[in-house]
């Protein structure tokens, strides 16, 4: 059979993604592919069924990688019929005869609240992606969600936890929204890189220092650290090392055949202060 030489990657851009974290894997999955002699023809159409069956139908890649994997992924199902080689980046509900690497959100979920929880804090609130993410039912945010609620109810804090959209005023009401439910709120993790840097700003309006009013913990893609020296400590999704096992899985697929294998990479915290415990006040 006649290979193309080239690579199928499938990451629609759909409303509420973040682009800059799809950009920064398109890249890192490009750069692996191109050190293994492979181009990548990228697919971004928010029909991504749509986007799997003409790449099948054509022919026109060798193998695919799919990001922006959903619980219930219906492109799955569609490459494991065709016996097409692929890996994805996400974890779906099912995954019998699929290949997937992802980073360990569940885990990530609770290193977040295992910190909070050392350094004193005992009432505890997530900010999380836009509610369209959810609505999807994209299983990275869904996961890192049950991690944080697991954690949390494992070491008895009390926690809540609300959506957010990018913009500053939404950003304003995703604070007001955990405040109303826990007014001595001291710990805040935060899953949304786009709103990362505006809820900073916000916190910073209330006269709300880090870490002595409230302790920030960030989840997010390794690029957007430079932007963090307001928050205490970071979760970082090690964006080359799950673009380069991905790249790397869905190649050997095109030699020999692989037993289908879910490889979730640890997270890993990394703290910016020492943080000390700190008494909340009223707000």
């Amino acid at each position: 059979m006649t290979r193309s030489g080239t690579l199928g990657l499938f990451a629609p851009l759909r409303d509420a993604v973040d682009r800059a974290v799809i950009m920064r894997f398109i890249s890192e999955i490009n750069a692996a592919a191109r050190l293994r002699g492979y181009n990548v023809l990228l697919f971004t159409d928010p029909d991504a069924e749509r986007d799997i069956e003409h790449a099948l139908e054509r022919g026109l890649v060798d193998a695919s990688i799919v990001m922006d994997v959903e619980t219930r992924e219906s492109r799955a199902e569609s490459l494991h019929s065709a016996g097409h080689p692929a890996v994805l980046i996400g974890l779906p509900e099912r995954v019998a005869g699929l290949h997937c690497v992802d980073m360990n959100f569940f885990l990530a979920g609770d290193l977040a609240v295992d910190y909070l929880a050392k350094v004193g804090h005992q009432r505890i609130g997530l900010v999380g992606s836009p509610e369209l993410v959810y609505q999807r039912g994209t299983s990275y945010a869904r996961r890192l969600i049950e991690g944080f609620q697991r954690g949390a109810r494992a070491r008895r804090l009390q926690y809540c936890w609300t959506p957010c959209g990018p913009s500053g005023d939404r950003a304003a009401q995703s604070l007001d929204a955990l405040f109303r439910r826990l007014p001595m709120l001291s710990g805040l993790v935060v899953h949304n890189e786009a709103a990362l840097s505006v809820l900073l700003l916000e916190l910073k309006r209330r006269g709300l220092r880090n870490p002595q009013d409230i302790c920030v913990v960030s989840v997010g893609a390794d690029y957007h650290l430079t932007a963090e020296s307001a928050v205490s400590a970071s979760v970082t999704i090690p964006v080359r090392e799950i673009s380069d096992v991905a790249v790397e899985t869905v190649v050997a697929q095109l030699s020999s055949h692989l037993e289908p294998e879910v490889r979730l990479l640890s997270p890993r915290l990394v703290s910016r202060d020492a943080v000390s415990a700190v008494s909340a006040r009223p707000r």
